[in-house]
């Protein structure tokens, strides 16, 4: 199970280019569609834990790691996501320094921008089949999209928001 789990992140963290929100697509693919190990609501609120924690995205590989092979299985799954980055940016810092702000790079950020913004939306799309689950969360929802787009609100305090507005709603006698 740990070799498993170890391969499966260091295949999310060696193909998750574009940061954390990039590697959404591979671990809901890999966990929840082919494996099975986790539900569509597990995925979501291993992500919502992921949101809540400061640092990376990639600290969801924590929850599953925990939850498929306890603490032995978080230390190697949150290892594991993070090895590609570490080697790949340790290898290119040199060449970086070299093509930037050059033709090669400008392709580069072209062709890979939309892909990661589409795979986003993707799980985007297949979490709020599950997540909206009710009017209270389709309030939440569309709140937090007016906070995003309309007032540009930080994403830190929209999440805190939306906790206060949950807590609220959910333990509300309405």
């Amino acid at each position: 199970m740990l070799l498993k789990l170890f391969l499966s992140f260091l295949k999310i963290g060696a193909f998750g280019w574009g940061g954390g929100y990039a590697m959404l697509p591979l671990a809901h693919a890999e966990f929840v569609e082919n494996w099975h190990v986790l539900t569509q609501a597990q995925f979501a609120d291993a992500l919502a834990i992921s949101q809540a924690t400061p640092g990376p995205v990639a600290i969801i590989s924590t929850f599953v790691g925990y939850k498929l092979a306890g603490i032995t299985g978080a230390f190697v799954a949150t290892g594991a996501i993070m090895l590609p980055s570490i080697a790949v940016m340790t290898g290119l810092m040199v060449i970086y320094q070299k093509i930037q702000g050059s033709r090669l790079m400008h392709c580069l950020s072209l062709a890979v921008i939309p892909v990661v913004a589409g795979m986003m939306l993707g799980v985007a799309f297949s979490l709020s089949k599950t997540g909206i689950v009710d009017y209270k969360c389709a309030v939440i929802f569309i709140a937090a999209l007016g906070l995003t787009f309309i007032k540009k609100m930080d994403y830190s305090h929209i999440i805190i928001a939306a906790a206060i507005s949950g807590i609220l709603l959910y333990n509300s006698n309405g």
